[in-house]
């Protein structure tokens, strides 16, 4: 972060482990990071008065199987997500295409939150890109495309990146891997 120009934090980074992982902005807490157990982090740097927003999600040693199929279903919204997003897509249709994937997955009862929300100088600024905003995405706006599933007491996964609309569709500022890693 110090060495790319950034001298703080766009926010308090979020570091969640195992079934804490299941609260999409929890509290961190003291409970030790278990073989097979997913690690949330959500973090972002501040540069020049504007804040990233980044989420990953990684398991430590192995996944099962069903945290696998989560993970891919939550991928496959985000990329949708990120080739869906463009000028005069509303923030509405961007939210349905992309919690869409969501629903038709065998996890739609996990769901627990909108897409995404505009990032500027505040991590949290409009456009909300949930249902109900039929807000045009024009270019320039800069939003995040951020699905995630979440199971309670058991897992969650978010895949965040940020967007920027430009004339022609969108470009993903975020160059981190979206592909399931193991850690540890």
């Amino acid at each position: 972060m110090l060495a790319h120009g950034s001298a703080e934090f766009g926010f308090d980074p979020i570091v969640l482990a195992g079934a804490n992982a299941a609260n999409p902005h929890g509290t961190p807490g003291e409970t030790p990071l278990g073989p097979g157990d997913a690690l949330l982090i959500d973090f972002g740097a501040k540069i020049d008065g504007f804040s990233a927003d980044i989420t990953r999600s990684f398991f430590c040693e192995h996944v099962s199987e069903r945290h696998a199929e989560i993970y891919e279903t939550v991928r496959e919204a985000n990329a949708l997500g990120r080739r869906v997003a463009g000028p005069g897509v509303t923030a509405h249709d961007l939210d349905t295409a992309v919690t869409g994937v969501l629903r038709a997955s065998p996890f739609a009862d996990l769901i627990v939150h909108k897409t995404g929300h505009g990032l500027g100088l505040d991590v949290h600024e409009a456009p909300q890109v949930m249902v109900g905003n039929h807000q045009e995405l024009e270019p320039g706006f800069v939003i995040t495309i951020e699905p995630g599933l979440y199971g309670a007491g058991d897992v969650g996964v978010r895949i965040e990146d940020d967007v920027t609309i430009t004339e022609d569709g969108s470009r993903s500022l975020t160059t981190f891997p979206r592909e399931l890693r193991l850690i540890g």
